[in-house]
């Protein structure tokens, strides 16, 4: 893989949302950051059925966006729930990146339906269900994309790539594991 090949993919590779095809973050080479994106307005609760982690940062303030993420687990462990809401002008694309290890199969179930904003699929390993995934407000697909376990060495592995609806400021993205 080429220098600038490998900076384009790791700015793809973590688990965070993209706006207009723009990182948080400047990059000026593989891992330096020019001007980090700052979390603010951060905070941690607990209530009767799950602990709840959210923060907004600063990444996209040039362009008018505030992004919040909020984490929901169920005090069961069994669920998890990630809240990405854009607060201000959002009328353009925004994508959010889910990576598995080159283990994990993901697989849309049948009764998915893309276009109407609600996306099923299902988590496994070669031999065992895991679980489901459940997200609303986009219009989700499975991509093969570049993993490395070592430097230099590079495989495929699933990521779960999910375009905000047009008609919303959220997307709301529920892991449920079997148990």
């Amino acid at each position: 893989m080429e220098l600038t090949d490998t900076i384009t993919f790791l700015k793809k590779a973590h688990n965070t949302l993209e706006y207009d095809g723009k990182d948080q973050t400047e990059q000026w080479t593989t891992f330096r950051w020019k001007k980090p994106a700052k979390a603010f307005n951060k905070s941690i609760r607990e209530d009767k059925n799950k602990i709840i982690f959210s923060a907004k940062h600063s990444g996209y303030k040039k362009y008018g966006i505030i992004h919040e993420r909020t984490v929901e687990f169920n005090k069961e462990l069994n669920e998890l729930k990630v809240i990405d809401k854009l607060i201000g002008d959002n009328s353009k694309k925004a994508k959010i990146f889910w990576h598995f290890s080159p283990i994990i199969k993901l697989s849309r179930n049948a009764g998915s339906n893309k276009a109407d904003g609600l996306n099923l699929f299902v988590i496994e390993t070669e031999k065992t269900p895991l679980g489901t995934i459940l997200i609303k407000g986009s219009k989700s697909e499975i991509k093969k994309t570049p993993y490395s376990r070592y430097y230099s060495k590079t495989e495929e592995n699933d990521t779960l790539i999910s375009k905000k609806n047009t008609d919303t400021d959220t997307i709301i993205t529920t892991f449920i594991f079997n148990r």
